[in-house]
């Protein structure tokens, strides 16, 4: 028979984080409610690209954006991230300028398809917007 003890260290625990994570769950997708208002697309992207040549990455984010933070990320063909910048603290929607700002995403790829991903969170984390792009790579 368990103690109390081991009640206290291995159960309690378990029953007082699952309705805690269900709460932060459900505050995220009231959060994703209202990124719904602010877009970002990525751009310049072609459905068949050249294994020879790198792959270039860039989207646009709309005007509620103003400053924030930037991810690329490229999937392969299992479905594995298999490449992922961040671009921190970029300000860009002001400019019209295309993410990421100063910098440029390139990556050769070998033969297959992938899954081109960009992710946008404002500078207050009130906003958030993605994308996202199949490239077949040959």
């Amino acid at each position: 028979m368990a103690s109390k003890s081991a009640y206290m260290i291995f159960v309690f625990p378990v029953a007082v984080s699952v309705p805690a994570a269900a709460f932060v769950m459900a505050g995220l997708m009231d959060g994703g409610a209202e990124a719904s208002a602010a877009s970002v697309r990525l751009v310049g992207l072609p459905e068949i690209h050249p294994a020879s040549e790198p792959l270039v990455v860039s989207a646009l984010a709309d005007p509620a954006f103003d400053c924030g933070d930037v991810y690329i990320t490229v999937f392969g063909p299992d479905g594995a991230r298999i490449a992922q910048e961040s671009y921190l603290e970029q300000c860009f929607a002001a400019a019209g300028a295309p993410v990421p700002v100063g910098g440029q995403f390139a990556l050769t790829l070998a033969e297959g398809t992938y899954r081109v991903a960009v992710d946008v969170i404002d500078s207050t984390n009130e906003n958030a917007a993605s994308d996202a792009a199949i490239v077949t790579v040959g």
